[in-house]
């Protein structure tokens, strides 16, 4: 055996062992890919011994880079050529030693190889570009060994076999390579920091995270029998072609289903790490269901509030009139007929009429009295005595007691603010009803500069509107002032 021989067996036996090697660190990342380039290596290795097999690993590397990452071909041209590269490596091996069977034979594999790429995305797309990648080094070196031959015949078989060798290890190790690009840390990243995820959909995230825009997270309906998407359709249990469908239990139960990419099934990291999500993900879900229970509760509770200090004014209001006032009238009307009166008595009269007036007044601060003949009165008797021009656009029905004093107080304080700020000023009071929802807005045009003051009584009556559901904002230009309250007709519901 002369040296080129000796090199030339080294060099396949290290190529060999190489490629068993890069089968087992692809076992992590993609096992039918890793038992594929497993295969390769071993035909390999059985050529040694046994020479019919010389060309066996060449058919089960083509079958690796048509059917990456999957381990089968899908489409109908890469099944053709995986068949056809069987047929001519076992059955047909001296086809491979015909440098023109050999080109057309490299030609169809990175053609195949660039037909796999049409028409996919996401995380299949990237994982066929390093195929196609793999396969356009493969099929290259063929095309350039074989216009080696062509130009300078067998004189070249030294370099020839080596770049063959080379080329095949290349080739598994871009497989490899091509492997170790999917998402696992973004999706690890997200998993952790899911905190930050509550602005966007989580199933969005994981979507942009795994390459994939058509996943779908659905949720197990006990009540339907089936899984349903986020909203409300149901999913089958069944994958689409070119998808995996993943199930998640929880405590034994059918909880999650994910259909997603195929590829993601191949590569275990990925799938372990997108179960990790699709818990936190639902987690996620009840946690926010829960803050959702918890602010609704502290709503209802503050308009409860609200509800009960406006039934107490109301009674304070009913007992100082129908209580301490008419007893102070019947005390007025005995002393003023008491026939042995004098001066003390007159003033004591006087006293009394002077505390029934105080007595009315605390009860009109309490609720106003003009509120009695309903909103749209109030605010008329409002608008009559105010100091600046105003102009009353009013069209609401009935209202609940506490949603009327609400309105008549955001108006009666942004009328007195208008007229100490903007003396000179035009109001416009608008305040209309129409979706189960009531808008009063007062706006003047004077000039501006008004603010929610954390002494102003703004400020207070944003959280009574808000304590009912609505909300009070503050827009002020130099072209004026705007106050917007906005409530629900029925804040109850």
């Amino acid at each position: 055996m002369d040296a080129d021989h000796a090199a030339v067996l080294v060099t396949d036996l290290t190529v060999g062992l190489l490629v068993l090697v890069t089968a087992a660190l692809t076992w992590r990342r993609s096992r039918s890919t890793a038992t594929l380039v497993a295969v390769v290596a071993v035909t390999w290795l059985v050529a040694f011994v046994l020479p019919a097999a010389l060309f066996w690993h060449r058919g089960v590397l083509v079958h690796a880079l048509l059917a990456h990452p999957h381990g089968r071909p899908r489409r109908l041209p890469a099944i053709a050529l995986t068949a056809a590269a069987y047929v001519v490596s076992v059955l047909a091996p001296v086809l491979w030693l015909d440098d023109r069977a050999t080109v057309l034979l490299a030609l169809a594999l990175a053609l195949g190889a660039g037909w796999n790429l049409r028409g996919t995305r996401g995380l299949a797309r990237a994982r066929h570009r390093w195929a196609l990648a793999a396969s356009l080094l493969f099929s290259g070196t063929l095309l350039g060994i074989a216009l080696v031959r062509f130009s300078q015949g067998s004189s070249a078989w030294f370099p020839s076999l080596v770049a063959y060798d080379v080329a095949v290890l290349a080739a598994c190790a871009v497989l490899y390579v091509g492997l170790g690009q999917a998402p696992v840390s973004h999706l690890t990243d997200l998993v952790v920091d899911l905190g930050d995820v509550p602005a966007r959909p989580v199933r969005d995230a994981l979507a942009r995270a795994l390459q994939d825009p058509d996943l779908v997270v659905a949720t197990w309906d006990p009540v339907r029998g089936t899984y349903a998407a986020a909203d409300g359709r149901p999913v089958a249990a069944t994958a689409r072609p070119g998808r995996s469908v993943t199930r998640v239990d929880r405590d034994g139960h059918l909880f999650l289903l994910l259909e997603h990419d195929a590829a993601i099934a191949d590569d275990p990291r990925l799938h372990h790490a997108l179960e990790a999500a699709a818990r936190m993900e639902a987690v996620h879900a009840a946690w926010q269901v829960e803050v959702s229970g918890q602010a609704a509760a502290v709503q209802a509770s503050r308009a409860r509030l609200v509800e009960a200090a406006d039934l107490e004014r109301r009674r304070l209001e009913s007992e100082l009139r129908d209580g301490v006032e008419a007893r102070l009238a019947e005390l007025a009307a005995s002393l003023s007929t008491w026939p042995h009166g004098g001066t003390h008595v007159a003033r004591a009269v006087d006293q009394l009429a002077r505390t029934r007036k105080d007595l009315r007044e605390l009860a009109s601060g309490l609720r106003p009295h003009a509120l009695t003949d309903g909103l749209p009165a109030a605010l008329r008797d409002l608008v009559e005595s105010a100091p600046v021009p105003v102009t009353l656009g009013v069209d609401v029905g009935p209202l609940p007691p506490e949603t009327e004093v609400t309105v008549y107080y955001v108006c009666a304080e942004s009328l007195a603010n208008a007229a100490k700020h903007a003396p000179g000023a035009s109001v416009v009071i608008d305040v209309g009803s129409g979706d189960g929802r009531l808008r009063a807005e007062i706006s003047d045009d004077g000039p501006g500069g008004a603010a929610m003051s954390h002494r102003g009584g703004l400020l207070g009556l944003r959280d009574r509107v808000e304590a009912l559901g609505g909300s009070l904002t503050v827009s002020s230009t130099p072209a004026g002032t705007s106050v917007v309250a906005e409530l629900p007709l029925d804040h109850r519901a």
